[in-house]
């Protein structure tokens, strides 16, 4: 290992309200580094005596509230915010380890900023992160007023606090970068390495998995700066293993397809129409005819959506047409990045001519096997597939029924359920997808399709006149991840100049420009579009999943960081 950045440091800190575990491997008071800053957690060969007197004393002045532990879920979040205020801050995380009760971060820095400001970093945006996943604690605070911190002079400084972080007992959660050792693991001199926690379901004592979280938008680098990573950021960020795979999921997806009597179709990336919707921000450019001279503004795909409908339109008189259109597209996306998003990602959509949405979750789930049994280091998975209408999945696992609830019995059912909603939030459709997103999802671990959503989230899809309406569309997720998209396909062209001139409405109250409400689509679809279902699929999506992989950026070749 060697050391390029200025200064690395070993933080520690605790839960409001534990300082003392009981595990013996807790905190001291009254130590002092080198340098003479107080630490309050022990050395590795130094534990706490549990008995001592002054030391139950601090902790009962400093803390007047009950203690609380930290789940797996908490301390999956943690280290995700770990890598992401890292990577905002320029530093490099080396590694991370949340307990139930306390925190290590191994960290290097360029300059010589105070400790107490990378402490204080990491503690409040991981606040944030929990506050919004899970409200605050009854303390009002997660974490302690201070915490410790100690320099790490030299690389063997900086290795044996990383073994010392790795070696924690019982952690819910870590991160930690090693020397490279082969295998399939990101190349350079560190490699990834995740290991998580599994915890015991209470009535069978059976080892699963713990969920994962679920990060919808935003993430890492927010600033969108390009930060070499240690001089070998030319590198790929995934192994030759790993293509060798990829290569292999996509020529499974290509033979169902072609099996099925699918045609694959090839449209265009640049185009003067896009998808109109108020949460897909199109990237554009200008077509320049010569040097200086600029024309039309043009989008950059979202989704083949336009083009491919534009296909099937021309089809409609075809004598002998095939079982649908599929297409394998590179798509881009502002304002998308983090775990599970990237601002350019592989897209497989595909259209099936008089398949009902219903007929193509069915489809959807023996393409996702097909894929599985190519590539998959998991257990084969049960099937079928669970389906739960979207009421369903809220009674399920948050107790209520929602599609008939106003703003103001959603914002109760949040608080009763400890969930903080951002500032502002006012429309319906918003505390759904804040309610979805935090307390269903996460726990939809099993692959699940998730039908029948409110008609306001229609989007494309057709809207089913029953009490309550609703969209006839569905999601797939695995892991708690949303892995595809489909819709009984909306074919009524003014319903869709309709919609399309809502989403607008709803983009200029957000500040966003609109989109082009008339499109060489409404004029097919005025010649007619047959009936028909289609399906996005996130293909880097169920790579990652099918592989164990735990970000998109283990499973591209050259993520937007490296891009």
């Amino acid at each position: 290992m060697s050391l390029e950045l200025d200064r690395y440091w070993l933080l520690t800190w605790t839960t409001y309200g534990t300082w003392l575990p009981g595990d013996r491997r807790g905190f001291v008071s009254e130590h002092r580094d080198a340098d003479g800053d107080k630490i309050l957690h022990n050395r590795p060969t130094e534990p706490y005596d549990a008995d001592d007197a002054a030391l139950r004393r601090y902790a009962e002045f400093r803390m007047a509230s009950d203690a609380f532990r930290l789940e797996v879920e908490q301390a999956d979040a943690l280290v995700e915010q770990f890598r992401e205020t890292a990577d905002f801050r320029g530093w490099s995380l080396f590694a991370a380890a949340v307990m139930s009760n306390h925190v290590h971060v191994v960290v290097g820095v360029p300059g010589d900023p105070e400790p107490e400001l990378l402490l204080r970093d990491f503690k409040s945006y991981g606040s944030r992160r929990l506050n919004r996943r899970f409200g605050k604690p009854t303390s009002g605070t997660w974490w302690t007023e201070s915490g410790s911190r100690r320099k790490l002079p030299n690389e063997q400084a900086v290795a044996s606090a990383i073994t010392y972080v790795e070696q924690q007992r019982s952690p819910l959660a870590t991160w930690s970068i090693t020397e490279a050792s082969g295998g399939c693991q990101p190349p350079g001199d560190a490699l990834l390495e995740v290991r998580r926690a599994k915890r015991v379901e209470p009535v069978t004592g059976r080892l699963t998995p713990a969920a994962r979280p679920v990060e919808r938008s935003g993430g890492a680098n927010p600033t969108g700066s390009h930060r070499p990573l240690a001089g070998d950021d030319w590198k790929p960020a995934i192994c030759l293993e790993r293509l060798r795979k990829r290569a292999l999921a996509m020529d499974a997806v290509r033979e169902f397809f072609r099996s099925r009597g699918y045609l694959e179709v090839d449209t265009p990336i640049l185009s003067h129409d896009v998808v109109v919707d108020a949460h897909l921000d199109p990237f554009t450019t200008r077509f320049r005819p010569e040097p200086g001279v600029e024309r039309d503004e043009l989008f950059l795909q979202t989704s083949p959506e336009f083009h491919v409908k534009r296909l099937l339109c021309a089809l409609a008189e075809d004598q002998d047409p095939p079982a649908g259109l599929w297409q394998v597209s590179r798509v881009m996306r502002q304002g998308e990045l983090g775990r599970w998003h990237q601002p350019e990602f592989t897209m497989v959509e595909w259209y099936g001519l008089g398949d009902t949405y219903v007929e193509q979750m069915a489809f959807t789930e023996e393409l996702v096997a097909a894929v599985l049994e190519a590539v998959s280091e998991k257990e084969q998975i049960d099937r079928p597939f669970d389906r739960l209408a979207y009421d369903e999945a809220f009674e399920r696992h948050v107790g209520s029924r929602v599609l008939e609830l106003h703003v103001a019995a959603l914002a109760a059912l949040a608080e009763r359920h400890d969930v903080t909603p951002p500032a502002g939030l006012e429309d319906r459709d918003g505390w759904l997808n804040l309610l979805l997103t935090t307390l269903v999802e996460p726990k939809l671990v099993r692959p699940t399709f998730v039908f029948d959503y409110p008609d306001s989230q229609a989007a494309l899809a057709k809207v089913r006149d029953d009490r309550p309406p609703v969209a006839e569309r569905f999601e797939l997720y695995w892991e708690g991840i949303e892995l595809a998209n489909g819709y009984d396909e909306l074919r009524d062209v003014e319903e869709l100049r309709r919609r399309n001139a809502e989403q607008n409405a709803v983009r200029r109250r957000e500040g966003l420009p609109p989109l082009p409400g008339e499109s060489r689509l409404l004029a097919a679809m005025e010649a007619g579009l047959p009936a028909c279902s289609g399906v996005a699929l996130g293909f880097d999506r169920l790579f990652a999943v099918a592989v164990g992989a735990r970000s998109l950026a283990e499973v591209v070749p050259f993520p937007f960081e490296r891009a």
